[in-house]
């Protein structure tokens, strides 16, 4: 009967390892870094020497595209027929840089700095790279 007692008795010196083995096992696949968390960190780091790199070179090979009026021409404060107010017109064989593209409109820029929004519908503007 001594014996049965002692088989039921906890044995820390037994558990203690087996408890450390529990944690370390938790504690690397819930609360250790993930690989995703780090190439993350390698993604943004190498995004952000590119900026940097960018902004430090001179835009050599950037190509300016201008919208040449063909026809008289509604100028929009924004990409929107119905909701938009008519700023004014550009008039026909008038060019402008293009600030922006979007779907059916290009943001364009007027020499006074002034800029507003036209259709890319063909028969009315083309765009030309320079």
């Amino acid at each position: 009967m001594v014996n049965k007692e002692k088989n039921d008795e906890i044995n820390t010196a037994k558990a203690i390892p087996w408890v450390i083995l529990i944690f370390l096992i938790i504690f690397m696949f819930y609360l250790w870094p993930n690989a995703e968390d780090s190439n993350t960190a390698t993604k943004v780091s190498s995004e952000s020497s590119e900026t940097i790199a960018a902004e430090t070179e001179p835009a050599v090979s950037e190509k300016i595209e201008r919208a040449e009026i063909l026809d008289l021409l509604n100028y929009r404060s924004e990409p929107n027929d119905a909701k938009a107010s008519i700023i004014g017109t550009v008039n026909k064989s008038e060019s402008y840089k293009i600030i922006e593209r979007q779907e059916k409109w290009l943001k364009i820029e007027k020499e006074d700095g002034t800029s507003g929004y036209i259709t890319t519908d063909p028969n009315y503007v083309k765009i030309v790279s320079e």
